[in-house]
């Protein structure tokens, strides 16, 4: 199958989190065509499995498989046909991996590698899930890409160390007394403590984090105070241990509102990623590869993007970078129901993880 027939297939069948169970049928039956053995993985997920040499360690190509909850409001041929979309460029991921696991099928290098197509990247827990499968595998190096409109068609974009940001997902709860609201002196309202809590804690944090909350639940009827208010968002840093300190500072603030309005305040977390680190000598073999490539290379500031890879990068030696996909002077962002790489990219990421897999293996034999 061509790479980019493969893109069109999967962006017209998009699964969310842990239900990517077409997905990845379609993916085990392409794999195998390729003579290549594949199993599932984290359940909804697939590993192929090339091995021309016993006892070597691998390199592992990872691609994210799961869509978001959005409504495509694309015009392409190939649009979604359900209610989900892959706006974060998933389809695109596959597509690069399986065209290298293609690649390798028939130029036959001698480098063992694997292919994994990992679930539930946008809720979090597929990395994890993988990494506890892979356990018994020897894996030196790991890469991932991400596609973006940031940056022109064709540009790489990476950086030494922290390239995408450590991010904790955040629920913050202010409960407190139902009265109808002629009498909303007798309450206590936790819409006004979330009001007043938003313009506290937005003020107050720190230049080098990044707190914002995209969700807000409360109330159950307009003509009463509200007895409760959750507020639901993203603390992002350059590192895990930061993020716990921003959860302290966020949570004083919470109880410090509450304690002023006569309310309760709560705190959680929900899916919790380690920053995405990129080795220095990888990060260089992108830059060169770039060249050879004839690719415009950006080396860009830590992204407060967040992206499960980072999961990897703590136990492998790890790159990732960006893909440029804009043509011309339109720009949407990640997420976007209007978000459409194009099909060139494609074989461009392919020529990319191609040569990062000759390079990195060929320093590795030196």
């Amino acid at each position: 199958m061509n790479p980019i027939d493969l893109r069109h297939i999967l962006h017209r069948h998009p699964e969310p989190s842990h239900e990517e169970h077409e997905t990845q049928q379609i993916l085990m039956k392409a794999m195998e065509e390729l003579s290549i053995p594949c199993r599932a993985i984290a359940s909804t997920g697939v590993l192929g499995v090339y091995a021309p040499h016993d006892g070597k360690p691998f390199l592992l190509f990872r691609a994210d498989m799961d869509a978001l909850p959005i409504e495509e409001k694309t015009n392409c041929t190939f649009r979604s046909r359900n209610d989900h979309m892959h706006a974060c460029g998933h389809d695109v991921h596959m597509a690069i991996l399986y065209g290298l696991a293609k690649r390798c099928s028939e130029e036959k290098p001698p480098v063992n590698t694997l292919f994994l197509f990992q679930p539930a990247e946008e809720t979090g827990g597929g990395a994890r899930e993988c990494l506890e499968e892979l356990e018994s595998l020897k894996i030196s190096t790991a890469f991932a890409l991400h596609v973006t409109d940031e940056y022109p068609l064709g540009t790489l974009a990476a950086r030494k160390g922290v390239l995408f940001a450590s991010a904790f997902e955040v629920d913050c709860c202010f409960k407190g007394r139902a009265v109808h609201i002629s009498m909303h002196h007798m309450g206590r309202d936790a819409i006004e403590g979330c009001a007043e809590f938003l313009k506290k804690i937005y003020e107050s944090m720190p230049m080098d984090a990044l707190l914002r909350f995209g969700m807000i639940e409360g109330g159950k009827a307009r003509n009463v105070v509200a007895d409760e208010c959750r507020l639901m968002g993203s603390v992002r840093s350059e590192s895990w241990e930061r993020n716990e300190e921003l959860l302290k500072h966020i949570e004083s603030v919470g109880h410090e509102v509450a304690m002023h309005k006569g309310l309760e305040f709560s705190i959680s977390t929900g899916s919790m990623y380690p920053p995405v680190v990129v080795e220095e000598s990888l990060f260089e073999n992108l830059r060169n590869i770039a060249s050879v490539l004839n690719l415009p290379f950006v080396e860009c500031e830590m992204k407060y993007t967040g992206e499960d890879f980072g999961f990897f990068s703590q136990r492998y030696l790890s790159l990732m970078f960006w893909l440029g996909t804009r043509k011309g002077k339109e720009r949407y962002g990640l997420h976007s129901p209007y978000f459409l790489p194009p099909d060139e990219t494609v074989n461009i990421g392919i020529e990319v993880m191609w040569n990062l897999l000759i390079k990195v293996q060929s320093s590795n034999d030196l």
